[in-house]
């Protein structure tokens, strides 16, 4: 399976994407329309403070996220 990173926050790009990996940005708010995964690469204020809108993790854990996204991506649907 391929992948591609697209830096980019254009409409067009946004509704081509499976999963969002950002951090604390309006991105992540553009992107719920979408109802798609979202991992939020999180310090200690993002993990305590930010919406459950999707996986909160560092970098370390990011791998584990990806693939907890592609299995389960329904996982924070009734927060998004």
């Amino acid at each position: 399976m391929g992948y591609k990173i697209i830096g980019s926050a254009d409409p067009k790009f946004l509704a081509a994407t499976d999963i969002l990996i950002g951090d604390m940005s309006n991105i992540n708010y553009e992107f719920l329309i979408f109802d798609r995964p979202v991992i939020l690469l999180a310090n200690k204020w993002l993990q305590n403070h930010f919406p459950d809108i999707g996986i909160k993790t560092n970098l370390k854990g990011l791998e584990n996220a990806i693939l907890r996204s592609i299995e389960n991506p329904e996982e924070y649907s009734e927060n998004r």
